[in-house]
Protein backbone atom coordinates (compact mmCIF):
# COMPACT_ATOMS: atom_id res chain seq x y z
CA UNK A 1 0.00 0.00 0.00
CA UNK A 2 1.52 3.37 -1.30
CA UNK A 3 0.04 6.99 -0.87
CA UNK A 4 0.24 10.36 0.53
CA UNK A 5 0.59 10.83 4.27
CA UNK A 6 -2.64 11.19 6.02
CA UNK A 7 -4.23 9.07 3.35
CA UNK A 8 -5.38 6.23 5.49
CA UNK A 9 -2.83 3.50 5.47
CA UNK A 10 -1.68 2.90 8.88
CA UNK A 11 -5.75 3.63 9.71
CA UNK A 12 -6.88 0.78 7.45
CA UNK A 13 -3.53 -2.11 8.64
CA UNK A 14 -5.17 -0.98 12.60
CA UNK A 15 -8.69 -1.94 11.06
CA UNK A 16 -7.49 -5.14 9.51
CA UNK A 17 -5.45 -5.80 12.83
CA UNK A 18 -8.60 -5.30 14.86
CA UNK A 19 -7.29 -2.45 16.60
CA UNK A 20 -9.65 -0.12 15.78
CA UNK A 21 -13.24 -0.53 15.36
CA UNK A 22 -14.46 0.23 11.62
CA UNK A 23 -17.24 2.79 10.93
CA UNK A 24 -18.97 0.64 8.54
CA UNK A 25 -18.32 -2.50 6.48
CA UNK A 26 -17.06 -5.68 7.48
CA UNK A 27 -14.21 -7.32 6.88
CA UNK A 28 -13.88 -11.30 6.26
CA UNK A 29 -11.21 -13.32 7.10
CA UNK A 30 -10.53 -16.34 5.51
CA UNK A 31 -7.82 -18.11 7.31
CA UNK A 32 -7.55 -21.84 7.87
CA UNK A 33 -9.19 -22.24 10.76
CA UNK A 34 -12.36 -20.36 11.88
CA UNK A 35 -11.55 -17.10 14.06
CA UNK A 36 -13.53 -17.53 17.38
CA UNK A 37 -11.86 -14.83 19.83
CA UNK A 38 -9.53 -11.64 19.64
CA UNK A 39 -6.77 -13.70 20.63
CA UNK A 40 -6.73 -16.07 17.91
CA UNK A 41 -6.89 -13.35 15.53
CA UNK A 42 -3.85 -11.75 16.85
CA UNK A 43 -2.26 -15.00 16.33
CA UNK A 44 -2.81 -15.58 13.22
CA UNK A 45 -2.28 -12.17 12.20
CA UNK A 46 0.33 -10.01 13.36
CA UNK A 47 0.43 -5.99 12.52
CA UNK A 48 4.03 -4.39 13.86
CA UNK A 49 3.38 -0.95 13.73
CA UNK A 50 6.08 1.24 12.34
CA UNK A 51 7.50 3.13 16.21
CA UNK A 52 7.49 -0.37 17.88
CA UNK A 53 7.52 -0.59 21.57
CA UNK A 54 10.25 -0.58 23.64
CA UNK A 55 10.85 -4.35 25.46
CA UNK A 56 13.59 -5.36 28.20
CA UNK A 57 16.01 -7.69 28.51
CA UNK A 58 18.14 -9.36 25.75
CA UNK A 59 17.12 -9.85 22.02
CA UNK A 60 17.62 -13.21 22.70
CA UNK A 61 15.51 -13.86 26.20
CA UNK A 62 12.72 -11.73 24.81
CA UNK A 63 12.52 -14.53 21.56
CA UNK A 64 12.79 -17.54 24.24
CA UNK A 65 9.59 -15.83 26.06
CA UNK A 66 7.88 -15.96 22.58
CA UNK A 67 8.20 -19.61 22.32
CA UNK A 68 7.32 -20.22 26.40
CA UNK A 69 4.08 -18.19 25.98
CA UNK A 70 3.68 -21.08 23.75
CA UNK A 71 4.54 -23.72 25.62
CA UNK A 72 7.53 -25.07 23.72
CA UNK A 73 9.76 -27.29 25.93
CA UNK A 74 12.84 -25.19 27.33
CA UNK A 75 15.21 -27.14 24.61
CA UNK A 76 13.32 -27.03 21.62
CA UNK A 77 12.57 -23.17 23.08
CA UNK A 78 16.54 -22.84 22.74
CA UNK A 79 17.19 -24.33 19.44
CA UNK A 80 14.39 -22.43 17.38
CA UNK A 81 15.45 -19.02 19.04
CA UNK A 82 19.50 -20.01 18.03
CA UNK A 83 18.03 -20.84 14.30
CA UNK A 84 15.53 -17.74 13.71
CA UNK A 85 18.11 -15.48 15.02
CA UNK A 86 21.03 -16.98 12.92
CA UNK A 87 18.49 -16.87 9.50
CA UNK A 88 17.82 -12.95 10.44
CA UNK A 89 21.43 -12.06 11.03
CA UNK A 90 20.90 -11.22 14.72
CA UNK A 91 23.43 -13.52 15.87
CA UNK A 92 26.26 -10.54 16.71
CA UNK A 93 22.71 -9.03 18.76
CA UNK A 94 21.34 -11.65 20.31
CA UNK A 95 22.52 -10.31 23.81
CA UNK A 96 21.74 -6.73 23.67
CA UNK A 97 18.79 -4.53 24.96
CA UNK A 98 16.30 -2.58 22.88
CA UNK A 99 18.02 0.62 23.67
CA UNK A 100 21.44 -0.52 21.86
CA UNK A 101 19.85 -1.57 18.64
CA UNK A 102 19.69 0.36 15.00
CA UNK A 103 15.79 0.95 13.89
CA UNK A 104 17.14 -1.89 11.14
CA UNK A 105 18.20 -4.52 13.98
CA UNK A 106 14.65 -3.57 15.83
CA UNK A 107 13.13 -4.24 12.65
CA UNK A 108 14.62 -7.63 12.10
CA UNK A 109 13.98 -8.63 15.89
CA UNK A 110 9.95 -7.95 15.19
CA UNK A 111 10.18 -10.33 12.05
CA UNK A 112 11.99 -12.42 14.41
CA UNK A 113 9.34 -12.58 16.55
CA UNK A 114 6.71 -13.06 14.44
CA UNK A 115 7.97 -15.75 12.73
CA UNK A 116 8.28 -18.23 15.78
CA UNK A 117 4.25 -17.12 16.12
CA UNK A 118 4.03 -18.39 12.98
CA UNK A 119 0.91 -16.56 11.83
CA UNK A 120 -0.77 -16.19 8.70
CA UNK A 121 -1.08 -13.00 7.82
CA UNK A 122 1.85 -10.03 8.37
CA UNK A 123 0.75 -6.27 8.60
CA UNK A 124 3.86 -3.79 8.37
CA UNK A 125 3.48 -0.69 8.96
CA UNK A 126 6.65 1.61 6.82
CA UNK A 127 9.07 -1.12 7.76
CA UNK A 128 11.29 1.00 5.32
CA UNK A 129 11.10 3.80 7.49
CA UNK A 130 14.42 5.68 9.22
CA UNK A 131 16.53 2.73 7.42
CA UNK A 132 19.89 3.03 4.66
CA UNK A 133 19.52 2.25 1.61
CA UNK A 134 21.73 -1.04 2.21
CA UNK A 135 19.27 -2.16 5.20
CA UNK A 136 16.31 -1.50 2.97
CA UNK A 137 17.64 -3.90 0.70
CA UNK A 138 18.08 -6.56 2.66
CA UNK A 139 14.59 -5.86 5.01
CA UNK A 140 13.17 -6.73 1.62
CA UNK A 141 15.15 -9.99 0.88
CA UNK A 142 13.90 -11.02 4.44
CA UNK A 143 10.25 -10.15 3.59
CA UNK A 144 10.50 -11.68 0.09
CA UNK A 145 12.10 -14.92 2.22
CA UNK A 146 9.39 -14.91 4.54
CA UNK A 147 6.44 -15.07 1.97
CA UNK A 148 8.16 -16.99 -0.03
CA UNK A 149 9.14 -19.75 2.56
CA UNK A 150 8.65 -23.52 1.64
CA UNK A 151 7.63 -24.93 5.25
CA UNK A 152 5.35 -21.95 6.80
CA UNK A 153 5.04 -19.02 3.86
CA UNK A 154 3.23 -15.86 5.13
CA UNK A 155 0.77 -13.33 3.57
CA UNK A 156 2.07 -10.01 3.86
CA UNK A 157 0.48 -6.83 3.61
CA UNK A 158 3.03 -3.63 4.03
CA UNK A 159 2.53 0.18 3.32
CA UNK A 160 5.25 2.27 2.20
CA UNK A 161 7.09 5.58 0.49
CA UNK A 162 9.51 3.63 -1.13
CA UNK A 163 7.72 2.76 -4.05
CA UNK A 164 10.28 1.76 -6.53
CA UNK A 165 12.07 -0.75 -3.98
CA UNK A 166 8.74 -2.06 -2.71
CA UNK A 167 6.89 -2.28 -6.29
CA UNK A 168 9.91 -4.75 -7.26
CA UNK A 169 8.83 -7.79 -5.02
CA UNK A 170 5.54 -6.69 -4.85
CA UNK A 171 2.64 -9.14 -5.94
CA UNK A 172 0.03 -6.33 -6.10
CA UNK A 173 0.37 -2.86 -5.45
CA UNK A 174 -2.74 -0.50 -4.08
CA UNK A 175 -2.42 3.78 -3.94
CA UNK A 176 -4.55 4.82 -1.25
CA UNK A 177 -5.87 8.03 -1.61
CA UNK A 178 -8.96 10.02 1.00
CA UNK A 179 -9.46 6.44 2.30
CA UNK A 180 -9.85 4.78 -1.14
CA UNK A 181 -7.39 3.04 -3.31
CA UNK A 182 -6.91 2.19 -6.64
CA UNK A 183 -5.17 -0.81 -8.07
CA UNK A 184 -1.83 -0.73 -9.97
CA UNK A 185 -2.80 -1.35 -13.93
CA UNK A 186 0.92 -3.14 -14.04
CA UNK A 187 -0.22 -5.50 -11.55
CA UNK A 188 -3.81 -6.95 -13.26
CA UNK A 189 -4.55 -9.04 -15.49
CA UNK A 190 -6.52 -6.95 -18.05
CA UNK A 191 -3.98 -4.49 -18.47
CA UNK A 192 -5.15 -2.09 -21.11
CA UNK A 193 -2.23 0.12 -23.06
CA UNK A 194 -1.54 3.62 -21.24
CA UNK A 195 0.03 6.78 -22.47
CA UNK A 196 3.72 7.03 -21.47
CA UNK A 197 4.66 8.94 -18.48
CA UNK A 198 8.91 9.55 -18.47
CA UNK A 199 9.99 11.50 -15.43
CA UNK A 200 13.45 13.50 -16.05
CA UNK A 201 15.83 15.41 -14.66
CA UNK A 202 17.98 17.29 -17.04
CA UNK A 203 19.57 20.65 -18.14
CA UNK A 204 17.58 20.98 -20.54
CA UNK A 205 15.15 24.18 -20.08
CA UNK A 206 11.13 23.12 -20.40
CA UNK A 207 11.26 24.78 -24.59
CA UNK A 208 14.13 22.70 -25.39
CA UNK A 209 12.61 19.62 -24.45
CA UNK A 210 9.24 20.39 -25.52
CA UNK A 211 10.86 21.21 -29.51
CA UNK A 212 12.87 18.04 -29.04
CA UNK A 213 10.02 15.52 -27.91
CA UNK A 214 7.18 17.08 -30.23
CA UNK A 215 7.92 14.63 -32.71
CA UNK A 216 7.62 12.40 -30.37
CA UNK A 217 4.32 12.71 -29.87
CA UNK A 218 4.27 14.59 -26.98
CA UNK A 219 0.69 15.13 -24.95
CA UNK A 220 1.98 17.64 -22.33
CA UNK A 221 5.45 18.60 -20.53
CA UNK A 222 5.10 19.38 -16.35
CA UNK A 223 7.42 20.68 -14.03
CA UNK A 224 6.72 18.78 -11.11
CA UNK A 225 9.14 18.79 -7.59
CA UNK A 226 12.04 19.99 -9.51
CA UNK A 227 11.84 17.38 -11.88
CA UNK A 228 9.62 16.67 -15.22
CA UNK A 229 6.93 14.70 -16.34
CA UNK A 230 6.64 14.09 -20.15
CA UNK A 231 3.30 12.70 -21.11
CA UNK A 232 3.57 10.46 -24.66
CA UNK A 233 1.12 8.91 -26.82
CA UNK A 234 0.61 5.17 -26.29
CA UNK A 235 2.48 4.82 -29.27
CA UNK A 236 5.69 6.40 -28.23
CA UNK A 237 8.49 4.09 -27.29
CA UNK A 238 10.43 4.81 -24.52
CA UNK A 239 13.72 3.93 -26.28
CA UNK A 240 13.09 6.50 -28.99
CA UNK A 241 12.87 9.39 -25.09
CA UNK A 242 16.15 8.00 -24.55
CA UNK A 243 17.48 8.53 -28.38
CA UNK A 244 16.36 11.26 -28.85
CA UNK A 245 17.75 13.08 -25.66
CA UNK A 246 21.35 10.86 -26.44
CA UNK A 247 21.31 12.43 -30.16
CA UNK A 248 20.63 16.17 -28.82
CA UNK A 249 23.11 15.66 -25.92
CA UNK A 250 21.15 16.53 -23.08
CA UNK A 251 22.67 15.80 -20.01
CA UNK A 252 20.43 13.61 -17.91
CA UNK A 253 20.78 12.96 -14.25
CA UNK A 254 17.84 10.86 -13.57
CA UNK A 255 15.23 9.35 -15.95
CA UNK A 256 12.58 6.89 -15.58
CA UNK A 257 9.86 5.34 -17.26
CA UNK A 258 6.76 5.89 -14.46
CA UNK A 259 3.65 4.19 -16.81
CA UNK A 260 3.22 1.48 -14.63
CA UNK A 261 4.75 2.76 -11.51
CA UNK A 262 2.21 4.02 -8.76
CA UNK A 263 4.38 6.67 -9.27
CA UNK A 264 1.96 8.40 -11.45
CA UNK A 265 -0.79 8.67 -8.74
CA UNK A 266 1.70 11.21 -6.70
CA UNK A 267 2.48 13.21 -10.19
CA UNK A 268 -1.39 13.43 -11.41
Amino acid sequence: MVGENGNGKTTLLRVLANELKSTEGTIDYNFDNAIKSSFQLRSNLVYIPQRTKKWYGSLKDNLKFVLASYGIPAEENETRVLMIIARLGLWNYKHLKWSELSSGYKMRFELARTLLRKPEVLLLDEPLANLDVLAQQVILEDLKSICNSVNNPIALILSSQQLYEVEKVSDKVIYLKDGKYKENISNTIEKTKTELIVELDCNASRETLTKLFNPLQLNKLVFNGGIYIAYFSTETPFASVLETLGKHKIEVTYIRNISDSTRRFFVS
